[in-house]
């Protein structure tokens, strides 16, 4: 990165090279009073997770807490390939908190009964970065106690 000043001009020339998994956010600021231009330049790379959800255990009839953060433009969840707003989840009984973040921060929280149901059911997390949709690896929630066995 070089910069070139003048009395009254600024010039800023930057070259960065990109893997084709990293995605570069630029933010142009200006201070007016001091006639100041600010750039912050913050490199994601496409994993983009900073917490991601891990496999969990839940008696029958308690619940069970995944988590999940990142940075990126959207977060969303999916139970068993679907997404969370699916009626399906609603049937199992899944809730998904969504914490107030400044984007690109993401943070939520999904809930999930243990019951029969649920047991083994398959949970991801979801980041939007860019044009690009990714996943956390696939995560499980077991369910112990006493089971029914449910004709599907």
């Amino acid at each position: 990165m070089s910069f070139l000043t003048g009395s009254r001009n600024a010039y800023c020339n930057i070259s960065i090279s990109l893997h084709e998994t990293d995605i570069l956010v630029c933010r142009l600021s200006f201070t007016k009073m001091c006639n100041l231009f600010h750039l912050t330049l913050k490199l994601i790379t496409l994993s983009g997770f900073t917490t991601q959800p891990m496999s969990a255990k839940a008696p029958l009839g308690g619940t069970a807490l995944f988590t999940c953060a990142g940075e990126g433009f959207a977060l969303f969840w999916t139970i068993n390939g679907q997404p969370h707003l699916f009626p399906a989840s609603k049937e199992r009984g899944v809730k998904v908190m969504y914490e107030d973040a400044n984007a690109p921060v993401f943070r939520s929280s999904l809930t999930i009964p243990g019951i029969t149901e649920n047991n083994n059911v398959s949970i991801q997390c979801a980041l939007v970065l860019g044009s690009k949709l990714v996943y956390s690896p696939a995560v499980f929630l077991t369910v112990y106690g006493k089971l029914c066995v449910v004709d599907k």
